[in-house]
């Protein structure tokens, strides 16, 4: 199969999309498939088993201001890869406004389509914070209009199925196909010492990590961590809390106590302390961040709501306990006293309790170690793609027995 995967932010921002996109592409590719990722993202200086077409960055900023317009500019564009390129289907990741602009082009050219949300172009909140590109009522219209055109579209949890059925989207053309996690690489537990890490931060040998993972955004919720922390250091004092995401050094914490800001430590990006890859291709999540899950002790996380929470499942994979909000996303990966604890969204104080339990009852913390290891080994990339190839296959056969029964009735 030819296949061309549209999405228009990619490495080096690093998503859940993104990271789907990779893993699923990279085994396809091994798998004898010819992959396409078109992003207006450069990525230059990344390797890939796939390909990268570098689309301009003008048909993103000319769909935001005048959709009608952008939709034209992408119609030609996409028209000329594919007469280069002779795709047999395309995949648009994140609907809008690249799935929106692209959709009337695969109809009247009868190219197979499926569509994958994953964020503010499916869900909207409009709580402690306003998210979502749907509370835009002019954008809500397209979407529901342009969202129901595509063949399949992906659900990549319970809570983006929901979404789409609220569109009106028939269930006959949904999917669930969640994330995925590159298992293999979270069993390599001996190749990051823990000591390097403690040594790096000059953290004492006995001292327990919490670790959360993710970009700065409202609706990760880190202005709750310095509360929540002040909270758990009231009954249990020997910890840290590591932050890894772009842009959470630049999260305002004000008035922070000295106690509270030695415990806190915010990085952009996971430092360079292991260098074992000896693959020349690029891989993500990057080694050390994959370092920190298995050396941390529990993983914490605040979000405000999500539509699925790949971060969740490589914690799982690296057998770490989870605390977090009882939100849309989480509450599909997250099973509360199965997986972790889910809260009350905003209650600080049972969210601190629950991060002290897990450190204390060691029963309790050894049996969802377990569970965890399980369930993220039954969501291994090589499981998940075969999944989109069944899709993918599906409607490349479906397409081909119109057009023959098109001839057919021709003659």
């Amino acid at each position: 199969m030819r296949i061309a995967q549209v999405i228009s932010d990619y490495f080096p921002n690093i998503g859940g999309a993104q990271v789907c996109i990779h893993h699923v592409a990279t085994r396809l590719s091994e798998r004898g498939h010819k992959v396409f990722v078109i992003t207006p993202s450069s990525v230059s200086s990344l390797k890939f088993r796939y390909f990268i077409i570098q689309m301009s960055p003008i048909f993103l900023k000319v769909m935001y201001k005048n959709v009608r317009l952008g939709s034209l500019l992408l119609k030609q564009y996409a028209s000329a890869l594919q007469k280069k390129y002779k795709f047999d289907m395309w995949q648009i990741n994140i609907g809008y406004p690249l799935g929106i602009g692209l959709i009337e082009f695969l109809l009247k050219n009868k190219i197979p389509c499926v569509l994958r949300c994953s964020g503010e172009d499916i869900q909207m909140f409009d709580g402690e914070i306003r998210y979502g590109y749907r509370l835009d009522p002019r954008v809500d219209k397209l979407i529901r209009e342009k969202y129901p055109l595509f063949d399949v579209l992906v659900a990549i949890s319970k809570t983006v199925k929901n979404e789409y059925l609220k569109l009106g989207i028939p269930l006959e053309k949904i999917v669930e196909i969640p994330n995925g996690v590159d298992i293999e690489r979270f069993t390599e537990r001996k190749k990051y010492p823990r000591e390097v890490i403690l040594n790096y931060f000059r953290l004492p040998q006995n001292v327990k990590i919490l670790l959360t993972v993710g970009r700065n955004h409202p609706k990760k919720g880190y202005t709750l961590i310095p509360n929540i922390a002040e909270s758990l250091f009231k009954e249990c004092k020997n910890f840290v809390w590591i932050v890894v995401g772009k842009g959470v050094s630049k999260v305002n914490y004000q008035n922070l106590s000295s106690y509270i800001k030695n415990r806190l430590i915010f990085l952009d990006t996971a430092p360079k302390i292991f260098n074992n890859n000896r693959n020349s291709f690029s891989e993500f999540p990057d080694e050390n961040l994959i370092a920190f899950y298995l050396n941390a002790d529990v993983f914490v996380f605040t979000s405000f709501i999500e539509t699925f929470g790949i971060v969740l499942i490589e914690a799982m994979a690296a057998g770490l306990p989870i605390v977090a909000f009882d939100v849309e996303g989480v509450r599909d990966v997250v099973k509360d006293r199965e997986n972790g604890f889910l809260i009350p969204r905003g209650d600080i104080d049972i969210y601190a309790s629950k991060i002290k339990e897990l450190l204390c009852n060691s029963n309790l913390y050894a049996t969802i170690k377990k569970r965890n290891v399980l369930k993220a080994r039954q969501l291994s990339w090589d499981r998940i793609t075969s999944k989109y190839v069944e899709v993918y296959e599906n409607l490349i056969d479906r397409q081909r027995l119109h057009r023959r029964e098109g001839t057919v009735n021709e003659n």
